[in-house]
């Protein structure tokens, strides 16, 4: 009975997964490398560099105000994967997904399947974005070179 009872719920906990999914399995290419500060609903501030890796490649390095690396992860055919020592950071993927997201609509690319899940708020401030997805908040400013 408890057998019956965990491939149940291993079942259900796996079907409810699949609804908070995007599917970032096509890539436009990156021109240039993009930075944004980071502003987590608790109030912590980070630093994001989304760059272009190789083909069909984007690598997201977040570090926290003193420099250090909080995760560093490569976007490759809808696939995530750690880059480097750090261990795995389901949080910062998440980010990281929402983030790719706010870039597709910015630069006016399609939009991956699943992403009408993350709602993304213009705010007073210009180049200013609230992101909401899975119970995260954060607010993300984009840093640019002029």
């Amino acid at each position: 009975m408890l057998i019956r009872f965990v491939s149940v719920l291993i079942f259900i906990l796996s079907l409810s997964a699949c609804q908070h999914t995007v599917d970032m399995a096509h890539l436009p290419l990156l021109n240039e490398p993009l930075t944004f500060q980071i502003t987590d609903q608790d109030e912590r501030n980070s630093m994001l560099i989304v760059e272009p890796y190789a083909d069909g490649q984007w690598r997201f390095v977040q570090v926290d105000s003193l420099g250090a690396p909080i995760s560093r992860q490569i976007l490759h055919q809808g696939k995530w994967r750690n880059d480097g020592f750090l261990p795995p950071n389901a949080k910062a993927q998440k980010l990281f997904t929402a983030v790719s997201v706010l870039i597709s609509k910015q630069k006016n690319w399609p939009l991956a399947a699943g992403s009408e899940q993350i709602r993304i708020e213009n705010t007073a401030e210009s180049g200013t974005y609230q992101l909401y997805w899975h119970k995260q908040q954060w607010t993300i400013r984009e840093i640019t070179n002029d």
